[in-house]
């Protein structure tokens, strides 16, 4: 899976955390593979 890819890729690196983008209906998904919300927002203007 490319989920597990990405965090063997970053234990090999050496990194504490893996960060995610993610929208809030998707967040039960990662929930089941262990990672927990994190506070983060994004704003944006439509011009």
């Amino acid at each position: 899976m490319l989920l597990q890819f990405a965090e063997e890729y970053a234990r090999s690196k050496q990194l504490a955390a893996v960060f995610l983008d993610s929208r809030t209906e998707v967040i039960p998904f990662y929930e089941r593979f262990g990672y927990s919300a994190h506070a983060a927002l994004l704003m944006r203007k439509r011009l």
